[in-house]
Parts: structure tokens; sequence; C-alpha cells
């Protein structure tokens, strides 16, 4: 699954159209702002083209993590050349299928497809896969 990475002043964001629910973060992708999900969430889902939520995230500088919401991995700038050419635009993350035992009970669509994921030495949950530049 290759999914185009956002940047906002605080952090690189990978962002869905899924339905945004409470507990869950979103972003203001015309105003690159960033809010908790603490309210009935209907306004956002109706909103979706000025409200995506956030599936994956990596602070810039000295950004909080943000609770509950997967780790992109971390990756390096090298200052030495143009910084447009380095900057990764998309992220490609490895997926793993899940059998009929392995969902749980959860729809994942026809193909039961989801995110590779692993637990980082923080422990905290970190995406697996790789950066690209286009």
């Amino acid at each position: 699954m290759e999914k185009e990475i956002v940047y906002t002043d605080k952090y690189a964001l990978i962002l869905s159209d899924e339905e945004i629910k409470e507990g869950d973060y979103r972003v203001n992708i015309q105003r690159n702002t960033i809010h908790f999900v603490d309210e009935e969430p209907s306004y956002f889902n109706k909103r979706n083209d000025v409200f995506k939520k956030v599936i994956a995230h990596l602070p810039l500088s000295d950004a909080p993590i943000l609770e509950g919401v997967s780790l992109l991995p971390s990756f390096s700038w090298n200052i030495q050349d143009d910084v447009e050419k380095i900057t990764p635009t998309h992220f490609e993350c490895e997926m793993i299928q899940l059998s009929s035992n392995e969902s749980f009970g959860l729809d994942y669509g026809s193909s039961n497809l989801i995110p590779k994921t692993t637990t980082n030495s923080q422990g905290q949950i970190e995406l697996v896969g790789k950066y690209l530049t286009k």
C-alpha cells in the first residue's frame, strides 16, 4: 500500500479517508492543523473533503508523539543534497493478509490485508515499509 506523505510544520503524516471516530486524530487539510477528536465526529465525516484521519505519523523536531497513532520509521535528512530531492513523498507500507481466523470478526474488506507493524525499542507501534521519493 503506497500512501502520500503530508507534511505539517511538526509532523510527517499518512492520512486516510477512513471514518473518523472519537479518540482519533484528524487533520484539517485546508488549515494544516492536527486535533484530537474528543467530541461527536459526525461533522468531520460529513466534511471529508476538509478533514482526514491520521493513520501514521513521524514527529519532526520536538513535536510530541500522537498517542494511539502508528509511527512512521525515522529517516535522516541529507543536508548536503537538494532538500526537495531527498524529502520522502510517499511511504510504501508492507501488508499482511489475515486468515479468516485472525480477523477477529472485524471487516477488513474482501482482501483482509492490513499494514504490517513492528514494536520499536521504545515500545511504540511502527509501520513496516520504505520511503519513496518521486
